[in-house]
């Protein structure tokens, strides 16, 4: 995973601060395995080489407009922006479960999002709900590079939120991130 130079990346956990996302079914807040996955996926980053763009490193409040200009100032390859899902009123018995890729339709950010959902899911062996295309995640509207968001898993599924909670499955999560990250470079960015 070596001769990355000069690329770069961008990661976004998102939330933070006085914003916690949604809470787990165990009291978890997704803000916290949102900054854990991003941080991990960080280290594997550099260690192939490649310089990583935090919009925020330390749990606290950030705008999504703040988000957006950090990442727009970075000269970034792309941007992975890293949440955690919750389902609502749809799904009463809080049964839904596994890992979602959103983008924007067509183009590099496409191409990202594919290839990191695969590693993604790969890693996990996690139920594979798809990549999506998505216009109102500001992210993805507001950000120069290729910009993908990923929904890990669901807080708001008992059996997800305790992987969530695990370091072991969380890393698991990152490295499928930074190795779709990798992929993604050497294909479009080579």
């Amino acid at each position: 995973m070596n001769n990355m130079g000069n690329r770069r990346v961008v990661l976004d956990p998102g939330h933070g601060g006085a914003d916690p996302g949604a809470v787990g079914a165990n009291g978890v807040h997704e803000k916290r395995i949102n900054l854990f996955i991003a941080q991990e996926v960080r280290r594997l980053l550099e260690a192939a080489g490649i310089e990583v763009v935090m919009t925020l490193d330390t749990d606290r409040n950030l705008t999504l407009a703040e988000r957006a200009a950090i990442t727009n100032r970075a000269g970034a390859d792309c941007v992975v922006s890293i949440h955690a899902n919750a389902s609502g009123t749809a799904d009463p018995e809080r049964k839904a479960r596994g890992i979602e890729t959103y983008c924007l339709p067509g183009g590099p950010a496409k191409v990202l999002a594919d290839v990191v959902h695969e590693f993604m899911v790969r890693a996990t062996g996690a139920p594979d709900r798809g990549v999506r295309t998505n216009r109102a995640f500001y992210m993805l509207r507001k950000t120069d590079p290729p910009a993908v968001l990923v929904e890990t898993g669901y807080l708001t599924n008992v059996a997800e939120c305790a992987l969530l909670t695990e370091p072991t499955y969380r890393f698991k999560l990152a490295l499928g991130i930074a190795a779709g990250i990798i992929a993604w470079l050497r294909e479009v960015k080579s």
